[in-house]
């Protein structure tokens, strides 16, 4: 059963109107801020004098004089200050990569995985929970971007990881099961999208995180990869380019049978062959005229006055 989405979409990577859920990025810079900022105890302190113009009082009337004055006041501090212009700080980005050692490498794929512009982010899952999971779990997410690596093993790294954010206690790395082991053990039924996606929408879902990965990791070559997109989680439907959802039933057939007629016709569903109809149900979404005028189930015209 849990196999299938029992929805039109997987909604934990999938917004009310099939869109992408956005993540947010935000998450992701406080955690790397928050490290940067453990050690004050510094002698010498560098600062982006670009940024720091941002933030500095800009008087209406005044001299460039009053300016550079205010600008000295907003960097004043008690050790050596140096701005630099048109640079980047550097220390922020050593102390990241001290804090997360070699999985620095990984960092670009743990973005990815959890929501970028291009990939949606798992419902209640947020940066910065991804992030503590990849300090303390191996995991092998430095497959992901790599443009000679196998699939199998990026979509095994992809359920692993996904896996440890759903349930920490890592026994198994498919999403079906911990799709019924979450909703069984959870005291209050769980809405649809608090379930991790299945196995087939999470595969599209790493495939396109995979792809994001790779053109990050190509960012200082000449040219991006030169990739077919269909092969990454994406369908391009009259040149448009589509998530893809990876559903292609939302429930078992046995159960459609039950939820879903077929009925055509200037009469269609106001029969008792109509499998709704005979249930005392009304027609849904499901159903080949999707619960529309054109439907003639009594059951779903009195729902709907």
């Amino acid at each position: 059963m849990f196999s299938f989405e029992l929805v039109p979409l997987p909604f934990a990577i999938f917004d009310e109107y099939g869109g992408l859920r956005k993540s947010n990025k935000a998450q992701l810079l406080h955690k790397l801020v928050a490290w940067s900022e453990e050690n004050n105890d510094y002698e010498v302190l560098i600062v982006d004098g670009k940024e720091m113009l941002y933030h500095a009082v800009w008087s209406k009337v005044g001299t460039v004089r009053n300016l550079l004055q205010n600008f000295t006041r907003a960097v004043e501090k008690e050790c050596k200050v140096i701005a630099v212009f048109d640079s980047y700080v550097e220390e922020s980005t050593k102390a990241t990569a001290d804090k997360l050692g070699h999985k620095s490498l990984q960092l670009l794929a743990v973005h990815a995985l959890t929501g970028c512009g291009t990939v949606s982010y798992f419902f209640g899952k947020g940066k910065a929970s991804a992030v503590s999971a990849l300090l303390k779990y191996e995991v092998g997410l430095d497959v992901l971007g790599c443009q000679k690596a196998n699939i199998h093993d990026i979509l095994n790294a992809g359920h692993k990881f996904i896996s440890i954010l759903y349930k920490e206690r890592l026994t198994h790395t498919s999403m079906n099961h911990h799709r019924h082991s979450i909703f069984v053990s959870t005291k209050n039924t769980p809405t649809i999208k608090r379930l991790p996606p299945t196995d087939l929408a999470l595969n599209e879902h790493i495939k396109r995180a995979h792809l994001q990965t790779m053109l990050w990791k190509a960012a200082d070559k000449d040219e991006p990869p030169v990739v077919n997109i269909t092969e990454f989680g994406w369908d391009v439907i009259e040149g448009v380019p589509t998530p893809r959802t990876g559903a292609s039933q939302c429930a078992p057939p046995e159960l459609m049978k039950f939820v879903a007629c077929e009925c055509s016709g200037q009469s269609a569903c106001a029969r008792k062959n109509c499998s709704c109809f005979s249930s005392g149900v009304s027609c849904t979404g499901f159903c080949k005229r999707m619960a529309k005028d054109s439907c003639n189930n009594p059951h779903t015209q009195a729902g709907s006055r």
